[in-house]
C-alpha cells in the first residue's frame, strides 16, 4: 500500500514536471535599440566588423557577448500543436501564451566563436515533437530529453570546433580551435538544434534571432545559462525520484497524500461548528531570563510551558497536535512528564519529531547560563530549528532567554522574526 502511495506522490510531482518542460524562457522581440537582430541573409553578423554596434565605443574591463536563439517560434503555436491531442480543459480559462521562445540557444564571444558548453536545447520545443511524433501511446512518452540535448550538443560541437589538438602531457588540457562562425555554420546549427526537437515545420522554427549584450570582460566566457528553460524542471524530476522511493519530507508526503488516505470522516466544518477550531495565541517568543538551572533545566521556562499547555487545555485544544521539543536530554526527560497530564502530548529531544508535524511546536531551550558553550553547541546544528519551524503547521512557540539565544548562530534570524513577550502570568 506504501509503495503504491509513493508511485502516485512521483507520478503527480512528474505531472509538474511535464508542465514545466511546456514552460519556456521568453525571448525578446527584435529591436534595434535594445540590441535584437534578426540574421538577415547577406547582412553582417554583429561580431562582424561591418555590423553597426561595432563602432560602440567600450571600456577596457568590457566586451561583446551575444546570445544566438536558433529557430524562434510563437508560444502561441505549441498551445494550438499540443490541444490536438488533449482534450480541452473546460474548467481552465488561461489565456493563450504570448511571447516567443526558440528551439535552442548558445553563447558567441566577441571574436564571433561559441562559448564551449553554452548550447542549450529548449524543453518545450522536444515535448512538442514528442507530442507529434509519439502522441501519448505510453506512460514514459517524455522521457528522453537528456538523450536528446545531448545529440543536439554533439551535432552543435561538430559545426562550432575546427579541430581538437591533443594534450602533451596527462597535466594538460587539450587545444581546442573554433570556427569563427557565418552564416552558413549558423544555419547548420540551427539544423542540429531542429532534427533532435523534430518541430520544425509544425513551428515555423526557421529564425535565427541574436542578442548582443555588453559585459564584464571577466566573466564573459561564462556558459551554460538556461536562458530557454524552466529553472525547477531539474529539481522536480530528481524530486520524483526520491518520491518513488518514500523519501521525501513530511510536508511534502502529507500534501501529495493519496485522497483515499485522506480521513473524511475526521473533518470538521468549522463555520457550522467555530469552537472546534479554537483561536489561538500567535506565534510568538516568550522571554524568559532565569537564573538558577538543573542542568540545562530552568524551571521558570518549566512553569511558561505549563501555562502555555494550560491555556491550549482550557481552549479544549487536542493535545496529540501538540509537540514539546528541547535541544538538550534534561530538558526533555522533564517535559516529557507533561505527557501524562496531558494524554495524547508529544514531546522529547528534536529526534522525537522526525518526520512528524504537529499543529503546535513548542521549542523549550533551557541552557545553564554557567555552560553558555551548551548554547553555542545547540545553536551550531541548523536541524533544530529547522524541525521546530517546519512540523509547526499552525503555530511555534519558543520559551528561553531571547538574548542569550539570539547571540547564537541561526537563532538570531528567529528572534527577529518572531514577536516576542514577557512570561505568561499565572492566572
Amino acid at each position: 500500500m506504501a509503495r503504491k502511495a509513493d508511485a502516485k506522490r512521483a507520478e503527480i510531482i512528474e505531472f509538474w514536471r511535464t508542465v514545466e518542460m511546456f514552460s519556456p524562457q521568453s525571448v525578446e522581440k527584435v529591436r534595434r535599440e535594445r540590441l535584437v537582430f534578426a540574421v538577415q541573409p547577406g547582412e553582417p553578423l554583429p561580431w562582424e566588423p561591418d555590423h553597426e554596434i561595432a563602432r560602440r565605443p567600450l571600456r577596457s574591463n568590457q566586451t561583446w557577448r551575444h546570445v544566438v536563439y536558433l529557430g524562434t517560434y510563437r508560444l502561441d503555436a505549441v498551445f494550438e500543436t499540443i490541444s490536438r491531442f488533449f482534450e480541452p480543459d473546460l474548467d481552465s480559462f488561461d489565456e493563450r501564451p504570448a511571447g516567443e521562445s526558440a528551439v535552442a540557444m548558445f553563447l558567441v564571444d566577441e571574436d564571433g566563436k561559441a562559448v564551449l558548453d553554452s548550447a542549450v536545447l529548449s524543453s518545450c520545443a522536444w515535448a512538442t515533437g514528442q507530442v507529434l511524433s509519439r502522441g501519448r501511446r505510453s506512460r514514459d512518452w517524455l522521457r528522453g530529453f537528456e538523450d536528446a540535448a545531448e545529440r543536439f550538443s554533439e551535432a552543435w560541437s561538430e559545426q562550432v570546433i575546427k579541430e581538437i589538438v591533443p594534450p602533451v602531457d596527462e597535466d594538460s588540457p587539450p587545444t581546442v580551435y573554433r570556427w569563427v562562425l557565418d552564416h552558413v555554420r549558423l544555419r547548420a546549427c540551427l539544423a542540429a538544434a531542429t532534427a533532435p526537437a523534430g518541430v520544425g515545420e509544425a513551428l515555423s522554427c526557421t529564425e535565427i534571432r541574436i542578442r548582443s549584450q555588453i559585459v564584464a570582460r571577466r566573466t564573459a566566457d561564462s556558459g551554460g545559462h538556461e536562458f530557454l528553460n524552466s529553472f525547477i524542471m531539474g529539481d522536480l524530476e530528481w524530486v520524483a525520484g526520491r518520491a518513488a522511493k518514500g523519501d521525501v519530507g513530511a510536508a511534502l508526503c502529507e500534501y501529495l497524500r493519496p485522497e483515499a488516505e485522506i480521513r473524511t470522516t475526521a473533518r470538521v466544518d468549522v463555520r457550522a461548528q467555530p469552537a472546534a477550531y479554537p483561536t489561538l495565541p500567535p506565534s510568538k517568543w516568550i522571554d524568559v531570563s532565569g537564573a538558577t538551572a538543573q542542568g540545562h533545566w530552568i524551571p521558570d521556562e518549566g512553569r511558561q510551558l505549563d501555562r502555555v499547555l494550560g491555556t491550549l487545555a482550557d481552549l479544549q485544544f487536542d493535545m496529540s497536535e501538540v509537540m514539546v521539543i528541547a535541544p538538550f536530554r534534561d530538558i526533555a526527560r522533564q517535559v516529557s512528564g507533561r505527557s501524562r497530564r496531558y494524554p495524547g502530548l508529544v514531546a522529547g529531544t528534536v529526534h522525537t519529531a522526525q518526520g512528524k508535524q504537529a499543529d503546535i511546536v513548542i521549542l523549550v531551550l533551557g541552557g545553564n547560563p554557567q555552560r553558555p558553550g551548551a548554547r553555542q553547541w545547540a545553536a551550531s546544528r541548523p536541524n533544530l530549528l529547522n524541525v521546530a519551524v517546519s512540523r509547526a503547521k499552525r503555530r511555534l512557540y519558543v520559551i528561553g532567554d531571547r538574548r542569550a539565544w539570539a547571540a547564537q548562530r541561526h537563532f538570531s534570524v528567529l528572534a527577529a522574526d518572531l514577536p516576542h513577550t514577557t512570561p505568561i502570568k499565572p492566572h
